[in-house]
């Protein structure tokens, strides 16, 4: 299990805490970038962690990737053991950011507040918009 070093100590990450993190960096990137791809390399995308860590967040981001891809909210054209290349936002994935929900009403789409929060450093504001973003995405799609 992932550490967290939080304001009050060190705390551990559940796997949810973890995909909801790894999928807020992911979504806020891809909704900025779009609708140009572009490749992550997972060392540089964890930063110095990754070798502080080991192999487990390495391969815990390779997974949330590969199943935001399988799930159809990110599309991928080729994986390496440490890359995931030409990386781009589906149509999906697109319409779950773009979705404006009650309680942002006025203040902009979700993937607007999930780049916001992301880049203000508030991962746990960016894990609650990526909850919400996939949650009304299954209403929208299913």
């Amino acid at each position: 299990m992932a550490l967290k070093l939080t304001k009050n100590g060190v705390r551990r990450m559940n796997n949810i805490d973890r995909f909801n993190e790894c999928s807020a960096k992911l979504f806020a990137a891809l909704y900025k970038a779009f609708p140009k791809p572009f490749d992550i390399d997972y060392f540089e995308w964890l930063g110095k962690e990754v070798f502080e860590a080991g192999d487990d967040e390495l391969e815990f981001c390779d997974a949330t990737v590969r199943w935001l891809d399988e799930a159809g909210y990110i599309q991928v054209k080729a994986y390496s053991n440490d890359s995931a290349y030409n990386v781009v936002l589906s149509a999906k994935g697109l319409e779950a950011l773009k979705v404006v929900p009650d309680s942002l009403r006025g203040k902009g789409s979700i993937g607007d507040a999930l780049v916001n929060a992301v880049n203000d450093g508030m991962m746990a504001a960016a894990q609650q918009i990526v909850v919400k973003a996939l949650t009304e995405s299954f209403k929208l799609f299913s």
